[in-house]
């Protein structure tokens, strides 16, 4: 067998090259809304046809399963309109008073479906260890509900802490609801997990991953929430999963929590609810779940929902709007520093107009790919 029987081969590589070229250009061109991303995957399906159309396909796209976008959709502002009427209008801030802030409380509204409501208090919760004695203190004091959404539930000393607490709230006759990302938690739902259920908690995987979902879904877009809602009445949210803080060797987290009473609990139950009917198609209902409102402060709040199977970057929108909006400065701290180009704008022009612009990042990042973006 010489040269020249190759020669089929190559030419049916070469044709499947340009056919992967030229099938490729209009379905990027037309998803890509950031001209720079379509730019950077048009050149390396270019230059290297197969493996860019394997890349697109693992991370190019950012979409999910059909039935979770339609069920986001479908309830999203059902549940929004479920929440305004479980809330005292007598609560509802109107953004139009709000001064140099009513341009940002409106995008926030349009684009999340919820208000500002006042009358609540906020206690900041800056002690790792302290925030979690807190959260497994209202859990014993539950007598309703308990509803946990953690993109990391740890099975650590923190997380069978945390375990053992709901266990004892079922016991009592509380309904406890946990959501943990598949992947932040995949070795929570290994064993801590079926030891939860044969208690009676009920544990779901958010976006579960397996062979099959890997074609419909990227694996990175995760849900990193940490939020906890309990008898709808106090929230804990913020930075913190459920992990014990040196669960990394050589770093020790530092986290900021807040634990939440008034109005603005309702709000962040709609976020629970929302995705529990997201992962379950089942609804959480009854008037323990929203009861009345209490006043608890004079706090003010606006809750504003997002992630990967919204329509829109929500969070991203707003982010961008606040750093065009600042006259004086802006503080931006974050562990995982990867800007996209409207954002990286914003800041670059708020620093040539005049404003102090600080970004506060980790000296050494925990990922790879973050230390080099």
């Amino acid at each position: 067998m010489g040269p020249m029987s190759d020669l089929p081969w190559t030419q049916l590589l070469i044709g499947f090259e340009w056919l992967v070229r030229l099938v490729m250009l209009p379905i990027i061109v037309l998803r890509k809304e950031q001209p720079t991303a379509a730019l950077a995957w048009l050149m390396v399906i270019f230059f290297e046809p197969i493996i860019g159309l394997v890349l697109y396909l693992l991370i190019g796209e950012s979409r999910l399963v059909r039935r979770r976008m339609k069920r986001r959709r479908r309830r999203h502002a059902e549940y929004a309109a479920g929440v305004a009427p479980a809330v005292d209008p007598n609560y509802v801030v109107d953004p139009d008073r709000q001064g140099e802030h009513n341009i940002l409380i409106h995008l926030a509204e349009e684009v999340g479906g919820l208000p500002v409501v006042s009358g609540n208090r906020i206690e900041y919760l800056n002690d790792y260890d302290r925030a979690v004695d807190r959260l497994i203190a209202d859990i014993d004091a539950a007598e309703h509900h308990v509803h946990l959404l953690f993109y990391i539930f740890a099975d650590d000393a923190v997380g069978r802490r945390v375990g053992e607490a709901l266990i004892r709230a079922v016991q009592r006759g509380v309904a406890c609801r946990v959501l943990a990302d598949h992947v932040g938690s995949r070795r929570m739902f290994r064993r801590l997990a079926p030891l939860l259920r044969r208690h009676g908690v009920e544990v779901v995987p958010v976006m579960p991953v397996g062979f099959f979902q890997l074609i419909f879904k990227r694996l990175d877009l995760r849900n990193h929430r940490k939020l906890a809602v309990i008898d709808g009445r106090i929230v804990f949210t913020g930075s913190q999963n459920l992990i014990a803080p040196d669960f990394k060797p050589g770093l020790v987290y530092e986290e900021l929590m807040v634990r939440l009473t008034g109005p603005a609990v309702l709000e962040l139950q709609f976020v629970f609810v929302a995705d529990w009917f997201v992962e379950t198609g089942r609804l959480i209902e009854g008037a323990g779940v929203l009861p009345d409102p209490e006043i608890a402060g004079g706090v003010a709040v606006q809750t504003l929902p997002s992630g990967p199977d919204f329509p829109v970057q929500n969070n991203q929108r707003l982010f961008v709007s606040m750093v065009h909006e600042a006259d004086r400065s802006v503080h931006l701290a974050t562990p995982y520093f990867v800007p996209d180009e409207p954002l990286l704008q914003a800041m670059q022009t708020a620093a040539q107009r005049g404003v102090e612009v600080h970004l506060i990042v980790p000296r050494s990042p925990d990922s790879f790919l973050v230390s080099r973006a």
